[in-house]
């Protein structure tokens, strides 16, 4: 799955903003039972999508091929996803993208420091060990000129 450009959610942000608001219901049991596959605004009571196909009420059976193998349970099934892709849940969707993309930028940033301290210590510590060494290594050689008088 592709991931969205910035302009694309700023475009898709655009557009539900643009959109007929909601909440947004394909006909059926909240419409008297039709059987359209329309989708509607409740709250402007206007149609807001009618996907690939309009059949009234009883003109079509349930899996009447209407072309290309779409069916009115198909036209249902994507009246269905298209009220639920409504705008009000798309904005959301972006709201909490952004959210987790300013946390996950959030946890590298944290990261990247943890590594960098990390890094540092283990230089330090190196640092320390290889002083330590040759401090050892003067301390031995000079206890042994003290021992060997012909150094």
């Amino acid at each position: 799955m592709a991931e969205l450009t910035p302009d694309e959610k700023a475009e898709l942000r655009k557009a539900a903003d643009a959109a007929t608001p909601g909440p947004w219901r394909e006909c059926g049991a909240e419409r008297d039972g039709c059987q359209c596959c329309l989708v509607w605004s409740e709250r402007a009571d206007t149609i807001v999508a009618a996907p690939r196909v309009h059949v009234t009420s009883g003109a079509h059976r349930e899996n009447d091929d209407l072309g290309e193998g779409f069916t009115v349970d198909q036209g249902r099934k994507n009246a269905r996803y298209i009220a639920r892709a409504n705008p009000a849940t798309i904005l959301a969707l972006l709201d909490e993208n952004a959210r987790l993309e300013a946390e996950v930028s959030e946890l590298v940033r944290q990261s990247q420091a943890s590594q960098t301290a990390l890094a540092q210590g283990w230089a330090k510590l190196r640092e320390e060990k290889r002083s330590t060494r040759e401090l050892a290594w003067d301390e031995g050689r000079n206890s042994a000129d003290e021992r060997n008088p012909y150094r």
